[in-house]
């Protein structure tokens, strides 16, 4: 689990207005910024959010 301050919920906000993600995809695109860390997923909906320089992807085989 990671806490949640203002700024993080604000930046998650921001996320979510940008793109078309739900808020908890918002805020772990927010985590991996404050962590410098990658997301795992197969969920292409986080496509733009990489596309745009936003987070780093590391794509999972979907189903």
């Amino acid at each position: 689990m990671v806490a949640v301050s203002r700024p993080t919920v604000l930046a998650a906000a921001h996320v979510k207005a940008r793109f078309a993600l739900s808020y908890a995809d918002a805020f772990a695109v927010v985590a991996a910024q404050d962590h410098e860390a990658r997301i795992l997923t197969g969920d292409l909906e986080f496509a733009p959010v990489v596309e745009a320089g936003i987070v780093a992807v590391e794509w999972l085989p979907r189903r």
